[in-house]
């Protein structure tokens, strides 16, 4: 399981590596392929059809993270945490999760202080909690259990 720091607004990794906003696709793919005995299973997701339209996206689904490239420059652009229970994640040195302990909607959003409330895909039944650069999305089984935002 992967132990990293997240950097609100820069990025994600550890003492090792660090995937951050604005790096070129090239690079992750380097550190991807450097670190592959920790980082196993990654999926390279991109539209066959329209390559220049749609986000490229390392999809690290041994792990819970998404990584997505814009299209046409190929940098860095979102770090998305999908599955908080792959993965332990610290902030400010200090861990907020663990495999056994994944935090709630409400941690997560007055740890990194949201600024504008959260979204919920009824199609995936997913809630996203969207900062600068960063994405943590939470399975819920509907609407109602969202956070009310006042």
């Amino acid at each position: 399981m992967l132990d990293l720091e997240v950097v609100p607004e820069r990025s994600l990794g550890n003492e090792q590596w660090e995937f951050a906003l604005g790096m070129p696709l090239a690079q992750a793919i380097s550190i991807l392929q450097k670190h592959c005995r920790i980082i196993k299973n990654v999926q390279v997701l991109y539209s066959e059809q329209m390559p220049l339209s749609h986000d490229l996206i390392l999809n690290l689904t041994l792990d819970g993270i998404k990584l997505l490239f814009d299209a046409c420059n190929q940098r860095l652009k979102v770090i998305e945490v999908y599955d908080l229970s792959k993965v332990k994640l610290k902030y400010c040195g200090v861990h907020f999760n663990s495999q056994a302990i994944a935090p709630t909607i409400e941690q997560i959003d007055q740890s990194f202080g949201a600024t504008h409330p959260g979204v919920y895909n009824a199609a995936e039944q997913l809630f996203h909690l969207n900062f600068r650069g960063l994405s943590f999305s939470f399975q819920l089984d509907s609407w109602s259990e969202a956070p009310k935002y006042e």
